[in-house]
């Protein structure tokens, strides 16, 4: 037998209800929720599988060709990437605000560091094409050394390091209720509010800015230059995967920077089009 306490049959008498509680908190569609860390879990997955497989193939002669290496770099990234989603399904409905303070900060480093593995892997690449198209008697094949990749990664990370740290330590995000403009209120008094990472001053958009703008322009240059090398002929014609590699972070970017400013009070649209952008 179902029991209540005092303050659900006082809430009853009122007629008020635990799903009007629901959904004046604005909390993120549980399917929602779901399918997205189904896809963020798959994403992972696979970047795994690939790891292994990569390895188990890796005396294979095409293999060789493409570096295992760098192709396991490249899903290392992916799985911190495709990782993201799962904290962003996260609010108060589910953990305590302790924990969703420690969450909306550890988010952008998730992402930056996934980002910063997988572009070095493919920009290292890009920079040798760049190499061989100015001057190909000079190189015979295509070959990216790990030390190489790895300063690609270092100078990507700390560029980003250095705006996510200011961050962390002058204005870091903390999870916040607040009002929805225009929202209803309902016969017993309960506004309508949604839960959110904000950092306590306008200083939070800044690095936002400074982020997106930063990781958009190497995007943006990385294509470019593969763009350019795109005549450049391969033995397994790798211009033409290269570009489409960064090319869908720059469009993703583009299109949902804009229209996450719009859906920014609703919880479960902002959680949606996040995990479309990261997938």
């Amino acid at each position: 037998v179902e029991t209540m306490n005092v303050t659900d049959v006082y809430h009853s008498s009122l007629g008020y209800s635990t799903a009007a509680e629901a959904s004046s908190m604005n909390y993120i569609d549980p399917d929602f929720r779901a399918a997205g860390w189904g896809l963020g879990g798959l994403i992972c997955l696979t970047s795994l599988a690939l790891i292994i497989w990569t390895m188990w193939f890796r005396n294979n002669r095409v293999m060789r060709a493409f570096q295992p290496f760098l192709l396991i770099q490249s899903a290392i990234g992916l799985f911190f990437l495709g990782g993201t989603i799962i904290p962003l399904g996260f609010d108060d409905s589910l953990f305590s605000d302790e924990v969703l303070d420690a969450t909306c900060m550890a988010i952008p480093w998730i992402y930056i560091f996934g980002f910063s593995v997988f572009y070095s892997s493919v920009y290292s690449k890009i920079r040798m094409c760049m190499k061989i198209f100015k001057d190909p008697d000079k190189y015979d094949v295509l070959l990216v050394k790990p030390a190489d990749s790895f300063k690609v990664f270092l100078r990507i990370f700390l560029l980003n390091g250095i705006i996510l740290a200011l961050w962390t330590a002058l204005d870091p995000l903390k999870w916040v209720r607040e009002e929805v403009s225009q929202g209803e209120i309902s016969s017993d008094g309960t506004v309508e509010t949604y839960g959110a990472c904000r950092g306590e001053t306008y200083e939070s958009l800044g690095y936002t800015a400074a982020l997106f703008f930063l990781n958009l322009i190497l995007c943006f240059v990385g294509t470019y230059q593969a763009f350019k090398c795109r005549f450049l002929v391969l033995e397994y014609n790798e211009m033409q995967w290269l570009p489409l590699s960064l090319f869908p972070f720059f469009e993703c970017w583009i299109v949902g920077g804009p229209i996450l400013i719009f859906v920014r009070e609703d919880p479960t649209t902002t959680f949606v089009l996040l995990a479309v952008v990261i997938v």
